[in-house]
């Protein structure tokens, strides 16, 4: 049985979740922003290439980011934040693996850039090869955060969160201004992250002494937890992220436009549950390992979650023409409609990806086949003839609904299942 008593972590949760949402608000905005801005500064046709790439971009980042789930779970686990030794042995493990990793990853990744370039009907490979070096450099980024976000330095996490996106539009604005299109925008990705690896680690360095040996900590990355970490970050994003792909390759340029551009403003709901499970994650484990209860942080998460996302998701959905003409102008008109479906699908996702990552935090894996099944769902929409963003915009209104059934079915039952084997 748990202890009903509550820790002066879990107590300090709200106010860790606020600081957090606040940093991933301002990062939110930035993220808009600059779609915007580029949807401003790029050609109609080029706009959807480059939403292609950063849904890309997230597809192989974001399960880099669950991974390292794995060390915020030990830091978090570490009884005495105090003791630096462990954790920069942990980290300095992670680092060489994860450098070695992403050097293979790289050179096979820049040798089909050219492949992949064509298939998305750029003149060039050069934005691809950035989005490489880009996905590599986040990598980093993801680690160093991980490593803050286990020890619950939570308020460096915010205003990092705040301050890279916010020169990411700098450097994007000025290389798309002087002419390099579709490749500046993706270099001011990749020159942004460089900035913020280096940012995160000089944080990181700060909070860790790099002394002590180098334990064998166990596979970091190929742990059954880790796997489920990957997996269900995986299966989220690509069904969240896949449709950006997919209407470039399956549609005409102009179509593919105007879907990214109501997508992208739709997700926006997504974003803001995101800050609060960075905080809910760490806590709940850290709870969980103190033999503590924390269904109450989930439930207070959810209130907060649908709060903020209902809210955001009410705004875009009736004013979705408004938005569209003030923010992309008059000729991505035809973006309203995908606008005003999909901040609507997206509100049962905000809350899913909450009980998602409480679920994960108590070490089970629930979600991975609704994930990939959505997905699927996705890709086969545009294997029949007629295949329209409408109809993928469908799809992802009964992937949406079945997983909140599901989440639901779970919060409401009292049936538990298995944990992952421990680390």
């Amino acid at each position: 049985m748990f202890d009903p008593e509550t820790s002066s972590l879990a107590r300090s949760f709200p106010r860790a979740s606020v600081m957090i949402f606040a940093g991933n608000f301002i990062a939110g905005v930035c993220v808009y922003a600059l779609q915007v801005l580029m949807g401003r500064l790029l050609r109609v046709e080029d706009y959807s290439l480059f939403s292609a790439l950063m849904g890309m971009f997230n597809i192989a980042s974001l399960p880099l980011t669950a991974l390292f789930m794995v060390v915020t779970r030990r830091l978090a686990l570490q009884p005495d934040l105090t003791d630096a030794s462990p954790a920069a042995s942990l980290l300095v493990t992670a680092e060489r693996r994860l450098a070695l990793s992403l050097g293979v990853v790289l050179i096979f990744a820049i040798a089909t850039s050219f492949a992949i370039a064509r298939s998305l009907g750029s003149a060039s490979p050069l934005p691809v090869i950035f989005l490489w070096i880009a996905i590599c450099l986040n990598a980093f980024v993801c680690l160093y955060a991980a490593a803050l976000q286990g020890m619950h330095r939570f308020s460096q996490i915010a205003a990092s969160n705040a301050a890279i996106p916010a020169v990411r539009i700098i450097v994007c604005a000025v290389l798309v201004g002087v002419g390099f299109g579709v490749s500046g925008a993706v270099a001011g990705v990749m020159l942004s992250l460089l900035a913020g690896g280096a940012w995160y680690w000089f944080l990181t360095e700060r909070a860790l002494s790099r002394r002590g040996a180098l334990p064998a900590r166990g596979q970091l990355f190929t742990s059954p937890e880790g796997l489920a970490l990957a997996a269900s970050s995986l299966g989220f994003i690509a069904l969240t992220q896949l449709d950006y792909v997919i209407v470039r390759i399956a549609c005409t340029p102009v179509q593919a436009s105007l879907y990214s551009a109501g997508a992208v403003l739709a997700k926006a709901v997504l974003w803001l549950p995101a800050g609060i499970t960075v905080a809910l994650y760490p806590t709940v484990v850290s709870e969980r390992a103190g033999n503590r209860g924390s269904s109450h942080l989930l439930y207070k998460s959810l209130a907060m979650a649908a709060l903020f996302s209902g809210l955001l998701s009410l705004t875009l959905a009736a004013g979705a023409g408004f938005w569209v003409r003030v923010l992309y102008g008059p000729e991505y008109a035809g973006a309203a409609v995908y606008l005003r479906w999909l901040s609507v699908i997206y509100l049962p996702m905000a809350l899913v990806l909450v009980v998602d990552n409480y679920q994960l935090a108590l070490g089970r894996a629930r979600f991975i086949p609704w994930y990939f099944a959505g997905a699927l769902a996705e890709w086969l929409a545009f294997m029949f003839p007629g295949g329209t963003p409408m109809r993928l915009v469908a799809v992802l209104g009964v992937a949406s609904l079945c997983c909140a059934s599901w989440a639901l079915w779970i919060v409401l039952s009292k049936k538990t299942q298995p944990a992952l084997p421990p680390l």
